[in-house]
């Protein structure tokens, strides 16, 4: 399997989205309940953690298989965590 595996690339989106996430809950952290916001913070920082993990240990694995991979490069390139 590749980066154009779909369980890769919708793992990628689910990152993208835990981090969106986080940022909304924190530009209207005055408006609602303290406790869930946190609560709900915390959810998302789990979330992104076992997310970025699978992609991490899975560029990892790819790059002990081929040190010149084009597509892991540039993956490397667009990562934002």
């Amino acid at each position: 399997k590749g980066f154009d595996d779909p369980k890769f690339k919708e793992d990628f989106v689910k990152l993208e989205k835990a981090c969106q996430n986080i940022i909304d809950l924190s530009n209207h952290a005055s408006e609602t309940n303290n406790k869930e916001i946190v609560k709900r913070i915390l959810e998302y920082r789990e979330e992104i953690t076992s997310l970025a993990s699978d992609i991490e240990i899975f560029s990892m694995l790819r790059s002990a298989v081929n040190t010149a991979d084009k597509d892991l490069m540039r993956l490397a390139n667009v990562q934002k965590f």
